[in-house]
């Protein structure tokens, strides 16, 4: 596999924008799909990065928040693996339907945590540090 190739498997895999705490939970647990207005249940991503990192950032502010746990305000970004089964594209989402009773969308297997931020940086700011940061880290992960 080329160098391209392996930069354009990347590039179209997902990542889910949380908290430290959140991720945590979803590293041992697997994503969890929230109820739609239709009853179905998904699990929420995006192809971008910094996308993922915006999110992330509001979580840390306007989240559901563990109040006494400080990782609430650590933006994290999750990577999903291109093996995860059942992504599909959702409005401007990439989506994971949730099975069975455990309402799990991705398993823990698929996923990676590939940055923790800083909780002080505005997320309309692409260019703070903690973006310059996880574009590095996106970057190393396209050569490997």
């Amino acid at each position: 596999m080329t160098a391209f190739d392996k930069a354009w498997e990347l590039a179209k895999m997902p990542f889910h924008g949380t908290t430290k705490r959140n991720a945590r939970d979803i590293m041992e647990q697997g994503l969890m799909g929230s109820y739609q207005w239709d009853g179905s249940r998904i699990g929420m991503t995006t192809s971008d990065p910094l996308l993922a990192l915006r999110y992330a950032l509001r979580a840390t502010k306007h989240g559901y928040r563990h109040d006494d746990d400080p990782d609430n305000d650590t933006p994290t970004v999750l990577h999903i693996s291109d093996d995860a089964p059942g992504q599909r594209s959702h409005e401007n989402a990439l989506v994971y339907d949730a099975k069975g009773d455990n309402d799990i969308a991705v398993e823990p297997k698929y996923i990676q945590n590939v940055f923790e931020g800083n909780k002080d940086v505005d997320e309309d700011d692409v260019e703070d540090e903690s973006f310059h940061e996880l574009k590095r880290i996106l970057r190393e992960m396209r050569l490997e």
